[in-house]
């Protein structure tokens, strides 16, 4: 399997989130991508972008939300993206001092569901949203 990379994402990077997160423009028209440093995250296949995800570091409980993947990928290529576009946000937000990252996840995204019920969170409300306890409080 190919390697995957994770970055903070750039403004330049608007256009490509765009198309991940809303294909066609219909559910956020009007909307200005032109600013996402530094509240997304890309995941590369090689210096393609792949996915994204929006991260908040927001204390105490932080968020990650809106993933969006590229149509083409295969189940097993959507979930590696899917981990190593979760660890990175996870990582971003515990450096940031944040102590639970929060995410709400659509039923129709399986394969983070499933991801994150084997190896990270706890899920609350119905089984939608889902709490990970990034580190300790006092």
């Amino acid at each position: 399997m190919k390697k995957y990379t994770a970055r903070g994402a750039l403004n330049s990077d608007g256009a490509r989130i765009q198309e991940l997160v809303d294909p066609g423009g219909v559910c956020y028209p009007g909307v200005s991508w032109d600013s996402v440093e530094p509240w997304w995250v890309v995941v590369l296949d090689e210096d393609r972008i792949i996915g994204c995800v929006q991260v908040i570091a927001s204390k105490p409980i932080g968020h990650v939300e809106f993933l969006g993947l590229e149509e083409s990928l295969t189940d097993s290529q959507k979930a590696y993206a899917i981990k190593v576009i979760e660890r990175y946000a996870q990582v971003q937000l515990h450096l940031s001092g944040v102590f639970i990252a929060r995410s709400s996840i659509p039923y129709t995204e399986k394969q983070w569901k499933k991801i994150v019920k084997k190896r990270w969170g706890t899920f609350q409300f119905g089984a939608s949203v889902y709490d990970m306890r990034l580190q300790n409080g006092n």
